[in-house]
């Protein structure tokens, strides 16, 4: 507590200059015109061109606004904890990724964004539908820009085409979880050196098919898809329970890797074909762009029939840009932001690099990579497009349907908005219970979700673990804030 009401005198000093002269929502949306330096930081690895990037990027943003602009990047495993210490140091941050929405906006992290939309936003505003707002607002008032991309989610198997023909595996059958366990015992019997599940203790495994929707923020508390009045501790479900008996079986089938309980990363087995089935999420062309870069007879497919696409608050708040309440310009930097959202020649810098080094363009639709370097794994130069602006300016790749974007705006067109889109839970109440039931879950989940303990002992405990590290608490704030928002959004 000492450290955050410190926090906050700190942020309480920074941000008397940004409520001088200010519209509406306490933020100046006025701009004197001179040059200005923008400080972006957002999540990410830094690839080797990227201040070479940046000099371009800085040369085209002050003719266009008299503004330079460098990025900082920090890795994304070490994003929140270290942007957290920069901004408690007075670091001058401008705009960020929006980590820890939207407790930085209960600590007064995050400006308003209401005036400065409207003031220099337009292209944003005419860009993005109305309804992701609900996504990234507190009370009423904007506080994080999403990008233009796919939102809706739709969990899907992922697996080796080959071995369907090779035993002749019949994917029309599968309607639950417990009917693919057949085929997992076949590659299990016949394929030596393949194990038939690539799933880590780490993520959800197939748990993402389960009809449970999670609180954004909490691992721990959620809605049963058939009741989204309700927050539930999403553990005591009977379809958890069955969830993790099914786990435990095909754990003693030897279903996982050996090391799934406490592997931090499944791609290099994936790489190196040495897993059957896994999870991933469907989105137009994966399938296809993922076939390109694999090895001549193992070839991927997606299934869908466990799942329908849905568009949640986690998916849309969860890459977005927040301007500082302390940045030194607020308006400059949402014209800034502004030209992510409309300028193709910006957009196509900032994620492909330099045109004529890092790609060449063919002509109005496509580009082509240098030599060896296959679609975006690029070891040169690489911009996100999933964090930032418009993801629709871009140039596709050399073999890309012409019209991926299109079916990228159609696939969110046809997913359903979840009932709870919108909510977003703020923590900063219930800190020190968040804190002690996450310790519990990493003490207990990861066996669970691959099956390495057994749930009839592990389970219970967990569970009264939970309790005692306040989780019947937390549900309460939950449903509280929930409640709240609720009878505010009807």
């Amino acid at each position: 507590m000492k450290k955050k009401i410190a926090f906050l005198l700190a942020m309480v000093l920074m941000l008397t200059a940004a409520l001088t002269g200010c519209g509406g929502t306490g933020v100046s949306v006025e701009d004197d015109g001179a040059e200005y330096a923008i400080k972006w930081f957002s999540a990410g690895d830094k690839s080797k061109d990227h201040d070479l990037v940046f000099e371009e990027i800085s040369k085209y943003t002050k003719e266009k606004i008299n503004a330079t602009v460098t990025q900082t990047l920090i890795p994304g495993a070490e994003y929140g904890e270290k942007i957290q210490m920069l901004l408690s140091a007075g670091e001058p941050i401008d705009m960020m990724f929006a980590s820890n929405f939207p407790n930085l906006v209960s600590d007064g992290i995050y400006a308003p964004l209401d005036d400065l939309l409207e003031a220099h936003g337009q292209d944003i505003l005419k860009t993005l539908p109305e309804y992701v707002w609900k996504a990234v607002s507190v009370e009423g008032q904007i506080y994080a820009v999403p990008p233009m991309k796919d939102w809706a989610v739709q969990p899907v198997l992922l697996y080796y085409d080959g071995f369907k023909d090779k035993y002749g595996f019949d994917f029309s059958n599968v309607k639950e979880l417990k009917d693919l366990e057949p085929m997992l015992q076949t590659v299990k019997d016949n394929e030596p050196g393949v194990s038939p599940l690539g799933l880590r203790g780490a993520g959800d495994g197939f748990a993402v098919f389960l009809p449970i929707e999670r609180v954004r923020n909490s691992a721990l508390a959620g809605f049963h898809t058939d009741n989204f009045d309700k927050v539930i501790n999403v553990y005591e479900t009977q379809e958890f329970k069955e969830y993790f008996d099914l786990m435990r079986r095909w754990n003693q089938k030897g279903f996982f890797t050996s090391d799934a309980a406490t592997a931090t990363t499944i791609s290099d087995k994936v790489n190196a074909h040495q897993v059957y089935m896994l999870t991933s999420e469907a989105i137009p062309y994966f399938q296809q762009q993922k076939n390109k870069m694999e090895d001549e007879g193992w070839k991927t497919i997606f299934d869908g029939r466990l799942s329908q696409p849905v568009i949640n608050t986690r998916a849309v708040a969860q890459a977005c840009q927040a301007i500082t309440a302390s940045s030194g310009n607020p308006a400059r930097t949402m014209q800034f932001l502004n030209m992510l959202y409309k300028d193709e020649y910006l957009m196509n810098l900032l994620v492909h690099g330099i045109e004529g080094k890092h790609y060449t363009k063919l002509d109005d639709t496509y580009l082509r990579y240098p030599e060896g370097i296959v679609n975006r794994n690029k070891n040169d130069y690489f911009g996100n497009p999933a964090y930032q602006g418009n993801r629709f300016l871009l140039l596709l790749n050399e073999g890309e349907p012409a019209d991926l974007w299109e079916q990228y705006a159609a696939f969110n067109d046809a997913a359903y908005i979840s009932p709870s889109y919108g909510f977003n839970f703020d923590s900063a109440m219930v800190m020190n219970e968040l804190t002690a039931i996450n310790n519990v879950h990493s003490e207990y989940m990861p066996s669970l979700f691959v099956g390495d303990t057994d749930p009839a002992v592990k389970l219970p405990e967990a569970l009264e673990k939970f309790k005692q590290a306040g989780s019947e608490t937390l549900i309460a704030e939950i449903q509280k804030q929930y409640d709240a928002w609720k009878a505010a959004n009807n």
